[in-house]
């Protein structure tokens, strides 16, 4: 029984190593560089590098005018970088990678300054390397890099501060808006509205009465004197008093 256990131990462990070597053969392989590809390479940048630092501003400008894709993208990269970095002075170590028939070269570039990380991509295609991007990145010191946090911290807040002040300035004008209305309001209120026209309209009952009265007089003149109402025209009646007219 207890050889059995043992055999069975043994077998399981086979397994299990065998198991382990199958997961590390599994592991993603680089494809190997020659020394020949990475001393071209090595020299590809460095050469780059040179030219690069070695232009004057003026130089600069003219190549990002040339009908070329990868020389203005280098020339643009390396002129938002050069006054940090400095003048150029040589390659402290690469390293080269490649993905199929594409190679990253990375080299740590020591510069006047400061030393930056330069990454040049290259295209393996019909027997030579066409390069197809480079990036620079700068490398900055702790002390440096909390300045430079610190400062666009500072340069937030104040951002954000001053839109407050400006906003407090344009609340503050409200009230000289509101003053301004309350003022129009009273005027408005002051001004005299203009007086409607008088218009006096005369009783209709009181015309007709006096009318027919007219007429009541004009006959009765007219039968005490023989005549007709046209030979005189009554012109106004007067109330007599009674008690008078009764005395006389």
């Amino acid at each position: 029984m207890k050889k059995i256990t043992k055999k069975l131990m043994a077998v399981l462990l086979a397994i299990v190593c065998m198991a382990s070597l199958a997961a590390c053969g599994s592991k993603v392989e680089v494809s190997p560089v020659d020394e020949a590809t990475q001393s071209y390479l090595v020299g590809q940048m460095e050469s780059l590098l040179s030219t690069l630092g070695g232009m004057s501003a003026e130089e600069l400008k003219m190549y990002e005018e040339v009908d070329d894709t990868f020389t203005v993208a280098a020339v643009t990269n390396f002129e938002g970088v050069m006054e940090e970095l400095g003048a150029y002075k040589g390659i402290e170590s690469t390293e080269i990678e490649v993905d199929e028939k594409e190679y990253t070269v990375t080299s740590l570039v020591q510069y006047e300054q400061r030393a930056a990380i330069v990454t040049l991509t290259l295209e393996f295609k019909s027997q030579s390397f066409t390069p197809m991007s480079i990036t620079f990145d700068a490398q900055y010191s702790m002390g440096e890099t909390l300045q430079r946090a610190g400062l666009n911290t500072l340069m937030g807040v104040g951002i954000v501060f001053c839109v407050l002040l400006f906003l407090c300035f344009l609340i503050s004008l409200f009230k000289y808006v509101s003053k301004l209305s309350g003022e129009d309001k009273k005027e408005q209120k002051k001004a005299p509205a203009p007086a409607a026209p008088v218009v006096t309209a005369a009783a209709p009952a009181e015309e007709t009465d006096d009318l027919e009265l007219v007429a009541v007089i004009a006959a009765a003149i007219a039968a005490a004197e023989n005549t007709s109402t046209d030979s005189f025209v009554v012109r106004s009646i007067k109330k007599v008093n009674k008690s008078k007219w009764r005395n006389a």
